[in-house]
């Protein structure tokens, strides 16, 4: 591999994986955010949220966490 042929591999080789860093931590942070919203809304609508089935019970009022 010549000087410049490395250059230009590394040049795309850092940023690459930045990026796949950057998605995989947008990735493994996205499933607390989205289990915390659909909890919210289940409160907001006047439900109790169940934990263990990770579901929204309208008809039993259920203890926290």
């Amino acid at each position: 591999m010549r000087h410049f042929e490395r250059e230009s591999y590394l040049q795309w080789l850092v940023p690459g994986i930045m990026l796949a860093v950057a998605l995989l931590s947008g990735l493994l942070c996205a499933r607390p955010a989205i289990r915390a919203a659909r909890v919210d809304a289940c409160l907001d609508s006047g439900g109790s949220y169940d934990y263990e089935r990770e579901e929204c019970d309208t008809e039993k009022s259920r203890p926290g966490p």
